[in-house]
Formats: structure tokens, C-alpha cells, sequence
């Protein structure tokens, strides 16, 4: 029993980051319904799994419930990015100064990997991708669990709104100079102007971001 209880989990576990991916790339538009059965026909999964996935969405915030019996996938508001950039600007700057002093050379080396070079072309998602790879290294030694796991979250509500924007607008398109300067800083101990480095540049981004939502805007 134990053991199908387990299998059972991982399989929700495994479609809930399918169907995650789904949503964040836009492929499950915004308020569209997420009907259990077509999801389990999909792929050829149990009702029961399609249905703990659908919880999981439901609290990671990917889904909202509308009525007794109605799942969609969340819509897309200027209030829900303030929030999400609201969050970010209360723990990534502290998270960057409780992490900075403990990173190694390596982590600095592995830093300016994951940013590449003046010559990589890659694609929105693929950026937004190594974006985040880039901030969770960065705040890997802050010893802030909690904190990192509302981060990892939170990255996945952003990218909803990044991409679109990514190459439209210009949103991100210096994002690597930016970062190359936080490595340099934190390398060199200047913490805390690595972290104030960060703050603007999320001040910035909320800005550019809220003016170029073709959304409701925050009332």
C-alpha cells in the first residue's frame, strides 16, 4: 500500500510540473479550465492523479478555484506582478548578502557560466531559464529554506509575465551586464553594494514591466 501511495505521488508530483511548464510558457493560457478528466486522458493517467496535481497548482497559486467545481489556470493582473515584485524585493536582497560571503570560487566561475558571453543567442525561455538558475546559485548559501522555496515559486509566476515582454519591449535584454556586475561585486566583498546593485535593478524592472502589461492596470 505504501509503495502505490508513493508511486501515486511521484506521478501527481511529475504532472503538476508538466502542466506547471505548460502555464509559465503560455500554453495553458490564462483562465483556461483545467478539467481533471481531459487532463487524465492526456496523459494517460489516473483521475486521482490529474486531481492532486491540480491541487498542487491550486496552491502554488498556477490554478484558482471559481466556483464549487471550476479550475482555470490563474489570469494574469498588474497587482498579482506588484505582489510577486514586492515579495522578491523583501528576500532576494537579503538573501544576497547572507549568501555572498559564503560563495566559493567555484560558485563565482560556475556564475559566469550560466551568464555565457557577448556572443549567446539563446532564446527567451532559455534566458528566463538560466535567469534563474543564475539568481538560485547566487542566494544558495543564504541557509534560508523557506525563503528559497517562495523564490523558486515566485520565478515561475514571473516568468508568465517576462516572456511576452522578453524581446518585445527590451525587458531583460542587459540583463547580463547587470549580473556580471553583482558577481564582481559580491567577489570583491562589497555585499552591501551588490545588494542595493539588486534592488534597483528590481525597482527598475517592476517599473518597465507594470508600464508595458497589456493588462488591467494597478488601480
Amino acid at each position: 500500500m505504501q509503495a502505490t501511495e508513493q508511486k501515486h505521488k511521484l506521478t501527481s508530483t511529475k504532472l503538476a510540473d508538466d502542466l506547471r511548464q505548460r502555464i509559465v510558457k503560455g500554453e495553458l493560457a490564462p483562465e483556461i479550465r483545467l478539467r481533471q478528466r481531459e487532463i487524465a486522458a492526456y496523459y494517460d493517467v489516473s483521475g486521482m492523479s490529474a486531481r492532486d496535481a491540480v491541487k498542487i497548482l491550486l496552491k502554488e497559486g498556477f490554478a484558482t478555484q471559481e466556483g464549487a467545481k471550476t479550475v482555470v489556470v490563474s489570469p494574469l493582473s498588474a497587482m498579482d506582478f506588484l505582489e510577486i515584485m514586492e515579495l522578491r524585493l523583501m528576500l532576494e536582497p537579503r538573501a544576497l548578502e547572507l549568501s555572498g560571503p559564503r560563495l566559493s570560487s567555484k560558485v563565482f566561475t560556475e556564475l559566469r557560466e550560466i551568464l555565457g558571453d557577448e556572443t549567446s543567442d539563446w532564446t527567451p525561455l532559455e534566458t528566463a531559464e538560466r535567469h534563474w538558475a543564475f539568481h538560485e546559485l547566487l542566494y544558495s548559501r543564504a541557509s534560508r529554506p523557506r525563503s528559497a522555496a517562495i523564490l523558486q515559486t515566485l520565478n515561475g509566476h514571473l516568468v508568465r509575465y517576462m516572456l511576452p515582454l522578453w524581446t518585445s519591449v527590451g525587458i531583460g535584454e542587459n540583463w547580463r551586464p547587470h549580473h556580471l556586475r553583482l558577481v564582481e561585486q559580491v567577489e570583491a566583498g562589497a555585499y552591501k553594494d551588490a545588494s542595493e546593485e539588486l534592488r534597483t535593478d528590481l525597482m527598475q524592472t517592476k517599473t518597465r514591466v507594470l508600464e508595458n502589461l497589456a493588462i488591467d492596470p494597478v488601480p
